[in-house]
């Protein structure tokens, strides 16, 4: 049995799972397809200007792998996303075009950074949280099992905790808008080239 769907009502638990795999092929194909503009873009670019070859894109799939899938394409990304943004203002500035910019550089950069910290917070905050409740249960257990709920004294922890988490949670949602902007940059750049 799932988990995720125990105790739940059968069709909220069918609605559930099928919720976690429309989910889980967004994922998958958003993945695809960001490798896929990446690895284009670097394409275009002549061989001589590249930072980085185009089938190094596909290695940002590793992510789809659990848990060190994702800390390798974080890692990755830091090298990847600036020297896809890089190889693109090589390509312009040698055919004499320096209207371009940093053809997102600085866009590459700042999901790299916001991404990282997302998960270093939301990382903190959940450790964090599980020794709060290691901590916390010896001295509030009482209370919580009695059904009154949590002393006050016990909320600044619970709202430190929290509070990292949604700071790591807001990091990550803008690292991706961010990165969605980028995408959408190196896609329109290399289609000038």
């Amino acid at each position: 049995m799932n988990p995720f769907t125990a105790g739940l009502d059968p069709g909220a638990a069918a609605l559930l799972i099928v919720l976690q795999l429309v989910l889980l092929l967004a994922h998958i194909a958003c993945t695809i397809w960001f490798s896929a503009v990446i690895a284009r873009a670097l394409q275009r670019v002549a061989a001589e200007y590249r930072y980085m070859p185009p089938g190094s894109a596909w290695l940002r799939l590793l992510s789809l792998a659990p848990c060190i899938g994702a800390i390798f394409v974080q890692v990755f990304d830091f090298f990847l996303l600036p020297r896809t943004s890089r190889s693109l203002a090589r390509a312009f500035a040698a055919g004499g075009d320096s209207s371009r910019g940093d053809c997102g550089e600085r866009l590459a950069w700042t999901s790299c950074i916001l991404t990282t910290l997302g998960a270093a917070c939301a990382s903190i905050g959940g450790i964090a949280g599980v020794v709060w409740v290691f901590a916390a249960y010896p001295l509030f257990g009482e209370s919580i099992q009695s059904g009154s709920g949590l002393p006050p004294e016990a909320l600044p922890g619970l709202f430190l905790l929290s509070a990292s988490v949604m700071i790591g949670a807001l990091a990550w949602l803008v690292s991706m808008v961010v990165f969605l902007v980028w995408i959408w940059k190196i896609n329109k750049l290399s289609r000038a080239l």
